[in-house]
């Protein structure tokens, strides 16, 4: 059997060929970058270590929270990346947010195979099976009482008292199934360059996880992607 990373090659390549064969020379320049990508710039499968998990005996506790959040599918897919590829689909995604609306409807855009495409933040949730929809929370609330009602749950999952959101470290939470949740999101939902930080992002997503608060991912995902 195929290595699933052939596999995701060989229909890449198939994929390539079927849409980027065009006449004269539209699209002459993105056909060479991604030519390039069937023999190198991908990068190894990057994926959750199950057996990790397996041995620690928190793979079912870990992935139960990641199911409050709709996000095992994302957790569990085991396709590489074509780095370059990527990079190109970030330099040009534009994410806008409507006027007096927060983060509750917003458009992202983005042009890759000479296309250009736009889709709202639910249908692209959807596209991505997130869930969504009416009462589902698209930005941190971060009014004074949600932020007593945070403070309260970071010291429940840490024993420390705080008073900001200053200076949260990933490294006082006790248990160890969530402290290795709340790390993946750091490296895959909110990519910090310091991944011990929490912030009120992250802490909403700790709460949502043990409490099932509707948390639509995808607008706190796009606000991760803009700065990269």
């Amino acid at each position: 059997m195929a290595h699933p990373s052939h596999k995701s090659l060989i229909m890449f390549t198939q994929c390539l060929r079927r849409i980027i064969d065009h006449d004269g020379k539209s699209g002459s320049g993105q056909r060479k970058i991604l030519e390039k990508l069937q023999t190198q710039e991908i990068a190894s499968i990057r994926y959750i270590d199950t057996y990790c998990l397996y041995t620690l005996g928190i793979y079912h506790s870990v992935f139960h929270m990641l199911d409050t959040l709709g996000l095992h599918d994302i957790f569990a897919r085991r396709e590489p990346t074509y780095e370059r590829l990527t990079k190109e689909f970030l330099c040009i995604l534009i994410y806008t947010v409507s006027p007096n609306t927060a983060s509750t409807i917003a458009m992202v855009k983005f042009r890759i195979f000479n296309v250009e495409d736009e889709y709202t933040t639910d249908v692209l949730a959807e596209l991505l099976d997130m869930p969504h929809g009416k009462g589902f929370i698209c930005e941190t609330p971060l009014d004074s009482d949600w932020s007593i009602e945070a403070f309260a749950f970071w010291t429940r999952l840490s024993s420390s008292t705080i008073s900001s959101f200053e200076d949260i470290l990933a490294s006082m939470i006790h248990n160890l199934v969530i402290r290795v949740f709340r790390y993946l999101l750091a490296y895959t939902i909110f990519v910090w360059e310091n991944p011990n930080k929490v912030d009120a992002k992250e802490l909403l997503f700790l709460q949502g996880s043990l409490t099932g608060l509707k948390i639509n991912v995808v607008p706190f995902m796009m606000h991760t992607c803009l700065p990269l």
